[in-house]
């Protein structure tokens, strides 16, 4: 099965994409333009793209990293996230940025556990009656793992002696 490397190269802004595809390149290019988190999803008419080099799939990824480092198309100055398929791992930069996106309270779970959480739900120990904001709240007030006591209610088994279940209360 022959392989395409394809390079796009954004009319305005000249930001470049280099791709592999093993599917015909108008289906390929179809699902980039379709799929919101694709580096094309600007818009087919927003690109010119050419097809470079058709052979052998070990090839072409020796020849999209070629075209890659060329270009020079990893983000922040392309349009590439990552190196291809010979490397899956995101560069340096690319993990700085995530990470960035999605550290302390940009992160939509930062300061929502247990209780704080619109989505967990109240559990009473049996036991006790004790009532804890969450599963997990009372996993840790047992010193178990924190999964434990709602495996527990599913299955009704027992965490360190105690048997747990949901109030009817949900947090929200």
């Amino acid at each position: 099965m022959n392989t395409i490397v394809y390079v796009a190269k954004h009319k305005i802004t000249g930001s470049t994409y280099v791709g592999v595809t093993s599917q015909p390149l108008k289906k390929r290019l179809a699902v980039h333009w379709a799929t919101e988190r694709s580096p094309l999803f600007k818009g087919k008419d927003s690109f010119l793209v050419n097809e470079v080099y058709c052979g052998e799939l070990r090839e072409c990824l020796i020849i999209e990293d070629a075209l890659i480092e060329y270009y020079d198309c990893l983000w922040p100055s392309g349009l590439n996230k990552m190196t291809s398929g010979v490397n899956k791992h995101h560069n340096n930069q690319t993990k700085l940025k995530y990470r960035a996106q999605r550290t302390g309270i940009k992160n939509p779970a930062f300061g929502r556990r247990g209780k704080l959480n619109p989505l967990s739900k109240e559990v009473v120990c049996i036991d006790t009656g004790a009532i804890f904001g969450s599963a997990q709240e009372a996993a840790r007030y047992l010193g178990a793992h924190p999964k434990a006591v709602s495996r527990s209610i599913n299955n009704n088994w027992r965490v360190r002696g105690h048997r747990f279940q949901y109030t009817e209360r949900r947090r929200i």
